[in-house]
């Protein structure tokens, strides 16, 4: 199908890959690739970053995080929880490290990326419950930290935003950590696919109707079925009747 877009837009059409997250296996190999090649050359001065293992939810495995934080750090700061995009099957710490940098350091906030577990094989709730443990722990970990823990925010991009959403929905439903700030960026929110672009754009460059499908299937696996009534806003934080 050919599509109407914006010419300024034209130069950055070469560099959207053709994607299928069909073959999830290919799929995350060329992102990494891709991720690789964009972070080779970026300036992580101003910023002390540290990879670290942080208690996962219960009975689940550790949930690896990557802490950026301002040098010189004097007084305790806003704290910003961030989920990389890739639709629940695709991303690592590295994903948008480039952007937690630039966070970090044009902000002057202390910014928490998290690996969550990815889907398909750990399927809904258990990449959610790693971003909760990781807001927890957060907030418990504040002083070290040295971020202010009543001003806690929560950053996602595609699924990240879904999951941004839908970590401050648990955070109410749980009576806690209290939540600040969304950014909700493109997000994930909705299995049903209804808009007029999830029927309009079915095979354009990246993502379209058919990955956005695949990625509800993996992401809800076989405890739901995409677009049933029974799927829950903590999932698809578009369901949500109240906020």
């Amino acid at each position: 199908m050919t599509y109407a877009y914006d010419p300024q837009l034209a130069p950055m059409l070469e560099f959207l890959p053709e994607l299928s997250i069909e073959d999830i296996a290919a799929s995350r190999l060329g992102f990494e690739q891709m991720i690789a090649q964009l972070n080779a050359e970026l300036d992580e001065s101003g910023v002390d970053i540290e990879d670290r293992l942080i208690p996962g939810p219960p009975g689940a495995p550790q949930v690896k995080v990557r802490i950026y934080s301002p040098l010189a750090l004097a007084a305790a700061t806003p704290g910003l929880l961030y989920f990389h995009g890739g639709g629940f099957v695709i991303g690592s710490l590295d994903s948008e490290h480039g952007n937690c940098l630039a966070l970090c350091r044009n902000l002057g906030i202390v910014l928490v990326s998290v690996d969550y577990r990815l889907a398909p094989e750990t399927p809904f709730p258990g990449g959610l419950e790693d971003c909760y443990a990781a807001l927890q722990w957060a907030q418990q970990n504040s002083a070290a930290l040295m971020l202010d823990p009543t001003r806690l925010g929560v950053f996602g991009q595609s699924a990240g935003g879904g999951l941004a959403a839908a970590t401050a929905l648990l955070a109410r439903d749980r009576d806690g950590p209290k939540i600040c700030f969304q950014y909700l960026g493109i997000p994930e929110l909705d299995d049903r696919l209804a808009t007029h672009s999830m029927q309009q754009y079915t095979d354009t460059p990246m993502w379209n109707r058919p990955n956005a499908e695949l990625s509800w299937d993996y992401y809800l696996g076989a405890g739901y079925t995409r677009g049933r009534e029974d799927v829950p806003c903590h999932a698809a934080p578009a369901r949500a009747e109240d906020l």
